[in-house]
């Protein structure tokens, strides 16, 4: 019986300029990233939207990223791992409620910027009742990938997450692991998406 837990989580990169968005696109889906929901709406950034299984929520992400680095534009760098430091407007949506009705409830201590932990905001909505409990369960695979976003984030600011080094152009033996999708999400798009792309969407037109 598999132990394995559902994570969702948004890597954030930033693309060399002037960058083909096209071809970048191409590149995700032969790397396999067709379960990804694209945002491309801040120039020279690109945001990618997973919902993946795996036994923890720091090996989910890193696996990912390994295969999305084979598939980028040289040069390209992971700037950030949400969820991790989180406004409660971001955590309202999430839940669908208003951000006054989190305003309501008890919260931890916020941290640069007025920004929340979002390890630190479940265990504070535990005892919620009414909408915000019924919105829990829906939410859970995203506060349950916080704590490996917020790993991942200190490692990038160690500088321990190389830039895109084009490894399926240079003959590197890049494995791209195996993913394990699940169904597509519901809930807001990456950060600054304004008009966000399903690759599976995108390809599956084109093929018609």
């Amino acid at each position: 019986m598999s132990t394995d837990g559902i994570y969702e989580f948004d890597l954030i990169f930033a693309l060399p300029s002037p960058a083909d968005i096209d071809s970048i696109l191409d590149r995700l889906y032969d790397a396999g990233c067709d379960d990804a929901v694209i945002g491309v709406g801040a120039p020279d950034m690109i945001g990618l939207g997973f919902t993946r299984y795996g036994p923890d929520a720091e090996t989910v992400i890193s696996r990912t990223l390994n295969q999305i680095l084979i598939a980028l534009p040289e040069g390209c760098r992971l700037r950030e791992v949400k969820p991790d430091l989180v406004s409660l407007a971001e955590v309202a949506a999430r839940l669908g409620v208003t951000r006054q009705a989190l305003q309501k409830r008890e919260m931890p201590a916020p941290s640069l910027g007025g920004l929340y932990r979002a390890t630190e905001i479940r265990p504070h909505l535990s005892q919620a009742t009414g909408k915000i409990a019924e919105a829990l369960a829906t939410a859970d695979p995203w506060f349950a990938a916080a704590a490996g976003a917020q790993r991942v984030n200190a490692r990038i600011s160690l500088g321990d997450i190389p830039a895109c080094r084009h490894a399926h152009q240079t003959g590197t033996n890049a494995v791209v692991p195996q993913k394990n999708p699940v169904p597509a999400r519901q809930a807001a798009c990456p950060p600054f998406s304004a008009s966000p792309t399903e690759i599976r969407r995108r390809k599956g037109s084109e093929a018609g």
